[in-house]
C-alpha cells in the first residue's frame, strides 16, 4: 500500500515539473510601463542573411501594435516628448529554417521553422531598460496536422512573435486600466 502512495506522489510531482517546464514564461509587468504613449520599433539581428526577416519583423510588430491601438507609432526626431517614447528593440537571435521535405516528413512530426527573438523595452530619453524577455515563433506547430501544416514558414513564425509581443504589451496596458478603475 505504501509503495502505491509513493508511486502516486512521484507521478504527481513529475507531472507538476513537466507542466512547469513546458509553460511559457512571460515577463513581469514593469513599473511605469503606462507612462509611454509612443513606441519606436527597431528590429535587428547579427545573423548573416537575416535582413529580409529583420525588415519583415519590424513591419509586423508595428502592424500588431496598431491593430491593438496600443501606442502611436513614431520615428526618431518626431514631436512627442522623448521621455514618453518607448523604444522596442526586437533582436532576432536564431532562425532555424526547415525545408519542405523536413516539414512534411514523418506525418506532421517533422521539423518546423523556428525563430527566437530577444525583446528589449527601454526609455528612449534615458536609455533605461524597462523590461526584456524572449519570444519564440514556430511554424508549422508540431504535434500532428494543424491549420498551418505543412505550409509553415519563417514568416508565420515571425508573425507569432509580433502578435505575442503586442499581446503582452496589451495585457500590461489592461492591467494598468483595471488597477486605475479599482483604485477610484
Amino acid at each position: 500500500m505504501r509503495a502505491g502512495n509513493l508511486l502516486k506522489t512521484f507521478i504527481l510531482v513529475f507531472i507538476y515539473f513537466l507542466v512547469a517546464a513546458c509553460a511559457q514564461q512571460y515577463a513581469v509587468k514593469p513599473d511605469g510601463i503606462d507612462r509611454y504613449n509612443v513606441a519606436l520599433v527597431k528590429a535587428t539581428s547579427e545573423l548573416p542573411d537575416a535582413e529580409e526577416e529583420v525588415n519583415t519583423l519590424a513591419s509586423m510588430v508595428i502592424d500588431a501594435l496598431r491593430e491593438r491601438h496600443l501606442y502611436q507609432y513614431s520615428v526618431p526626431n518626431q514631436h512627442a516628448a522623448r521621455e514618453k517614447r518607448l523604444l522596442i528593440n526586437v533582436e532576432i537571435l536564431r532562425i532555424d529554417r526547415a525545408s519542405n521535405v523536413e516539414r512534411i516528413s514523418a506525418a506532421g512530426m517533422g521539423r518546423s521553422n523556428e525563430v527566437t527573438a530577444l525583446v528589449s523595452l527601454s526609455n528612449e530619453a534615458t536609455g533605461e531598460l524597462v523590461s526584456s524577455f524572449r519570444l519564440k515563433g514556430i511554424s508549422p506547430e508540431r504535434g500532428g496536422i494543424r491549420i498551418d501544416w505543412p505550409w509553415g514558414s519563417v514568416e508565420k513564425a515571425l508573425q507569432q512573435i509580433s502578435r505575442e509581443l503586442a499581446r503582452q504589451l496589451s495585457e500590461w496596458a489592461h492591467l494598468d486600466s483595471r488597477q486605475r478603475r479599482t483604485s477610484n
